[in-house]
């Protein structure tokens, strides 16, 4: 099928056709994206091109599937094997000159008695360096905590199996309602101070059951809404004892998606293992109410839980100990322009031959709020690893920029199925038609089977993406089958019309619009765009917008920046969003945008309060939908059988609901388009993209260095 793509441009004739006459010699070589076939990059090439000529034209471009062959999932090895633990240790140049300085105590006293022991993916790396990064603004905090391989347990590089980190070992008893984790003794916090049992028991009594700092538990130290507890055996020994059976809580304090990493991502819970001995000074449990009260003021905060909130965050409070690779050194951090995260002394990993890690001595941030800057910094070099905010778009210039520039594209794509899924608010209600209508099916799958996905594809995300529904990939343990990629999910004008007809949508005005049924003129749809994402939100909502007159529906578009879309959502004035469903590949752990619930408030945000506190607050959303999210609650108490069979059926019923409406997924887009400069070694050819891997973390850039 050949599709029209239309693109209004500015007139620079001569760089066009330099654009459009590039040879195919320019795409990348050995282990990252290579043998993109001619057909395709003349193709991306020119719709590039098209970006640079004055006036509205016309390209034809004929869709073809994915032509790049990505490089295999590949990254660095936890060895487990106590007997091929390093016997020595060594630390970076300037650690050492502070050891004999006597301002560091020895590697061998900041290490715990057994690190964590790192094979490299290539070679053992030397130390020293700086690594550029960019960030966009004081809420990118991806682009800091995503460099950070900070969780409790971890996943390997595959993002499938769970590995040791900050604890060495863990087991579950026979009924499934205990986890006992086993910590590293002499493990250490970045200002030395040891770091056991009371760390974690700490955030249970002081954070998770404080009403102040947990209003809302997060899900997932609940089981049937019922939280869990933390004990301590003894300095070096935790257990979390819940309710029910929970065989799936090793998953959750590896994934980075549940908020239990130590970093958190949610202040002003935090993470669920924080330094008490810091912490203590700012929390009214041990200063008194009115002094942390008087304190919070003094420092200029409206309450002690805004101060709390301020100090526990590690991207803004360079005094916060912390046990990552990297610690923030520059004051206020992401609050900055440029910030910088310097070595970590008590970091507690070490690679195959002892050296304490990481090689990198400092990462060092500079904002670009504009991110076409961003991607023209990119494609100068002037960036040392960028795998955030590099625009899918852009990969033409990018693969062309590589030798001058003097890096190498990768690329990532996600196995989550939904670039750009459609999401209704069921529990919207300023209006009751359209309410109305958001509640009925025949008119969701109508609009779903009104959008031209082969067009979105070709145009926004250079034909390199599946078309159809919300699903995972085919290789994922809860696909429910191939049919449910297409499943309401193909273009079809005559039957949405039909439908629309029959559920009583037949009138319409002199434009072609349909009616309200409540006789109040044109029934009109609006939907939120979100700026600043990895892809234009709002452009490719116009292009459905536009497929959507087909069918006598009209929506208008509203692009809002983050915090303008994200009040509107707390408002409950949202009518339509469009979302990436990123993780929700690891359904279990994080179901995202997929499931109605916390991790979802895009499907409403009284409908997720309602779930989540049972029914004492919010919406209640159609019982259907409900069921989807009380099937996705019994996934952790399940076994490992279960669940593949219980995230499949839910899978199923999202499709057969049209809760969303899917358009693109599987492509390189959230993260997924990788710039690292050729100097950089130990850098994977390919990594597993999701919420819970946290990527490139899994890829540990603790064992990333500079090649001299």
């Amino acid at each position: 099928m050949r599709k029209l793509i239309f693109v209004s441009v500015n007139l620079l004739l001569g760089a066009a056709l330099a654009l459009s006459a590039c040879a195919p010699a320019t795409i990348p070589t050995p282990q990252v994206v290579t043998n993109v076939e001619t057909k395709i990059v003349e193709a991306t090439k020119i719709v590039e091109a098209t970006k640079i000529v004055e006036k509205t034209v016309q390209v034809v471009v004929t869709p073809t599937p994915s032509p790049l062959k990505l490089g295999e999932l590949e990254g660095p090895e936890i060895i487990l094997d106590a007997a091929k633990f390093p016997k020595q240790y060594q630390e970076a140049p300037a650690l050492a000159a502070q050891v004999k300085a006597g301002k560091l105590p020895p590697v061998e006293e900041r290490l715990p008695k057994d690190p964590l022991v790192i094979k490299p993916l290539r070679e053992i790396g030397t130390y020293g360096g700086t690594l550029r990064r960019a960030f966009t603004s004081a809420g990118d905090t991806p682009a800091y905590f995503r460099m950070m391989p900070d969780g409790i347990l971890f996943y390997d590089y595959t993002a499938s199996k769970v590995v040791p980190n900050v604890a060495k070992s863990w087991e579950v008893s026979a009924d499934g309602t205990t986890t006992t984790l086993h910590l590293r003794e002499g493990l250490k916090w970045s200002d030395g101070q040891p770091l056991t049992a009371d760390d974690f028991v700490f955030w249970y009594e002081h954070v998770f059951l404080n009403p102040d700092l947990t209003s809302v538990p997060r899900p997932a130290f609940l089981v049937d809404g019922q939280p869990g507890k933390v004990v301590k055996v003894d300095d070096y020994t935790v257990q979390y004892v819940f309710p029910k059976p929970y065989n799936a809580w090793p998953e959750y304090l590896a994934a980075a998606g549940s908020g239990y990493s130590t970093m958190g991502n949610d202040p002003p819970q935090g993470g669920q293992l924080l330094p008490a001995h810091y912490l203590k000074q700012f929390h009214p449990d041990f200063i008194g109410k009115d002094k942390a009260d008087a304190l919070a003021k003094s420092l200029g905060f409206a309450s002690w839980v805004a101060m709390w909130q301020a100090k526990v965050t590690p991207w803004l409070n360079a005094d916060l100990p912390v046990i990552t690779p990297w610690k923030l050194s520059t004051p206020g951090g992401m609050s900055n322009q440029y910030f910088e995260a310097e070595r970590n002394p008590y970091y507690f990993a070490v690679d195959t031959s002892g050296n304490q890690l990481p090689y990198i001595d400092r990462l060092q941030y500079s904002l670009s709020s504009d991110l076409e800057a961003l991607n023209l910094r990119a494609m100068a070099g002037e960036y040392d690893f960028q795998d955030r905010n590099v625009m899918l778009d852009k990969l033409p210039n990018l693969l062309e920029n590589q030798t001058r520039g003097g890096y190498t594209v990768y690329l990532d794509p996600a196995n989550s199925g939904g670039e750009a899924t459609i999401i209704w608010n069921m529990s919207y209600q300023d209006d009751p038609e359209i309410s109305h209508w958001f509640l009925n099916k025949d008119f969701r799958v109508a609009l779903c089977l009104g959008i031209d996905r082969d067009q979105i594809n070709e145009a926004f995300f250079l034909g390199l993406g599946r078309v159809g529904s919300f699903i995972p990939t085919s290789t994922n343990p809860y696909y429910p089958g191939d049919e449910y990629v297409t499943k309401n999910h193909v273009l079809d004008i005559a039957q949405a019309n039909k439908l629309l007809d029959s559920i009583g949508l037949a009138k319409k005005d002199s434009d072609g619009y349909r009616l309200r049924s409540d006789g109040k003129g044109t029934l009109v749809l609006t939907m939120d765009a979100q700026l600043g994402w990895f892809y234009p939100q709002d452009k490719v909502m116009e292009m459905i917008a536009q497929q959507w007159k087909a069918i006598g529906i009209k929506a208008n578009v509203q692009a809002l920046d983050a915090p303008a879309a994200d009040a509107r959502r707390m408002a409950n004035q949202q009518q339509i969003r469009i979302s990436t469903n990123l993780g929700t590949d690891r359904l279990v752990t994080y179901p995202g945008t997929a499931i109605p619930g916390p991790l979802n408030p895009l499907m409403g945000q009284p409908a997720a309060d309602w779930l989540v506190s049972r029914g004492a607050k919010g919406i209640e959303p159609p019982a259907d939908l409900a069921q989807i999210y009380y099937e996705w609650e019994s996934m952790s108490t399940a076994t490992p059988e279960k669940q593949i069979s219980i995230g499949q059926d839910i899978w199923k019923r999202l499709v057969d609901g049209c809760w969303q409406c899917g358009t693109v997924g599987l492509a390189p887009v959230v993260m997924g388009v990788r710039v690292v400069r050729n100097n950089v070694g130990n850098v994977p050819a390919r990594i597993a993209v999701g919420v819970d891997s946290n990527n490139p973390s899994l890829a540990r850039p603790d064992t990333f260095y500079f090649k001299y």
